[in-house]
């Protein structure tokens, strides 16, 4: 997963190297071409912040050289002197507008290979990677977490009967019912089919217990009368103590929620794990 740091620091940096290229523009006269010394900080600027703090370091770029060409007192035409501001400009500007769009679509690719393109929820690889800080959060506090892992009940028969397009309404809905209804602090992904995995730090059993009813009524009220299933069953298991990694958690959730699916459908069954 791609980080990036804070807008602050970044700009702050390109900032700085904006005046040290000025400087060293300044200081060596027309002998050296300090294009490229602007440039660097434009697209450090770009790549980091985005398109408008590229576009405010091209302006101090900008600004820094036309200051510098001013001091060298160059007798030169005002047609000159506003023709080189226009065109340095242009090129800072053009370097920030490029840097930004390459960074973004790069960050669009990569988001594409963790999200789920039917749902918009994480997929198996997002969801790993989004839990990995969240174990590792909860085994230096000592917090527990609660895992869950659910399966709609039925799902076959509307794809079979309604077909697939209906299929996907189910899951499309499904997915928006646990976007809503989770905090903002819970992970929540489709691993595939008509299965579905969340993740939901700092949860207790008792917390996890009225959150996951919730889901389980906001389904069966959505769906109630739609020919599609009204409910799911789920596999949960809260962990005193974090397991040894995100796919153990599944595992164990994953075997309660056939043990569930076993005695009815539309059942949840929940662990603590010391």
């Amino acid at each position: 997963m791609r980080v990036m740091k804070p807008h602050g620091a970044v700009l702050a940096s390109a900032v700085v190297l904006v005046g040290l290229a000025g400087l060293g523009d300044y200081l060596t006269g027309d002998d050296t071409a300090f294009t490229l010394a602007y440039l660097i900080p434009v697209a450090l600027a770009a790549w980091r912040s985005g398109r408008a703090g590229g576009l405010l370091v091209a302006a101090l770029g900008a600004t820094s050289w036309v200051v510098v060409d001013l001091q060298r007192a160059v007798p030169v035409s005002l047609a000159v002197q506003l023709w080189n501001v226009f065109t340095e400009l242009g090129v800072f500007v053009t370097v920030a507008c490029l840097i930004a769009a390459l960074e973004q679509r790069l960050e669009l690719e990569s988001n594409r290979g963790l999200t789920d393109p039917l749902t918009g929820l994480k997929n198996r690889r997002g969801f790993v990677e989004a839990a990995a800080p969240e174990l590792d959060r909860a085994r230096r506090h000592h917090h527990p977490l609660t895992v869950a892992f659910i399966d709609l009940d039925d799902f076959k028969l509307v794809n079979d009967g309604m077909g697939h397009e209906a299929g996907d309404q189910v899951l499309v809905g499904v997915a928006d019912i646990f976007r809503h209804r989770l905090r903002a602090v819970d992970l929540v992904a489709r691993l595939g089919g008509d299965e579905f995995a969340l993740l939901m730090p700092e949860t207790d059993a008792d917390q996890a217990a009225v959150l996951l009813q919730s889901l389980f009524d906001q389904v069966r009220h959505c769906f109630d009368g739609r020919g599609s299933p009204t409910a799911f069953s789920m596999g949960s298991v809260t962990f005193l103590t974090p397991p040894k990694d995100l796919d153990d958690a599944l595992r164990q959730a994953d075997a309660l929620m056939y043990e569930a699916k076993r005695g009815g459908k539309g059942r949840r069954l929940h662990r603590n794990r010391p």
